[in-house]
């Protein structure tokens, strides 16, 4: 029921920019030639042994989230999924590496940034030392769990 004038101010507008940003990166990554590294590595995984190649994949996932946020890792995990043929297991080990391990930085996601930025206006202050202890408590269990069942 508020007006749109409002709504507009209450927008957390610096995230626009950051999004924006992201999808540049995938495409300069592409132009740069790390699209057929990828998939290059996934062809590789997928010949090792089912355990080690999803424990892998899910590392390297999970590593590539925390390190540039999910939203691009997983646009270009994507990507690199469609050029390279891989068992199903192993592109369900992407996925649910994608969603989970973002839970172990404050940076993993830009839904846990917009939440920070919701707690911060609340006056509740989050350190990244705090998400990481209880993340890592948390995701690392979750992670293996779940790359068990989808292989």
């Amino acid at each position: 029921r508020r007006t749109p004038l409002a709504v507009a101010r209450g927008v957390s507008w610096g995230i626009i920019p950051l999004v924006a940003g992201l999808f540049v990166v995938v495409a300069a990554l592409d132009r740069a030639g790390a699209l057929g590294d990828a998939q290059h590595l996934l062809a590789t995984a997928a010949r090792l042994p089912s355990w080690s190649a999803s424990l892998a994949v899910a590392a390297a996932t999970a590593v590539a989230c925390n390190l540039f946020n999910n939203l691009p890792v997983a646009l270009f995990a994507g990507a690199a999924i469609h050029g390279v043929a891989v068992p199903t297991a192993l592109s369900h080990t992407v996925l649910v590496a994608v969603d989970l391990s973002p839970n172990l930085s404050l940076t993993g996601s830009l839904a846990t940034l917009l939440w920070l930025i919701v707690l911060r206006r609340e006056g509740i202050i989050v350190t990244p030392w705090q998400f990481v202890r209880l993340g890592a408590l948390v995701t690392i269990p979750a992670l293996l769990l779940a790359v068990a069942v989808v292989r």
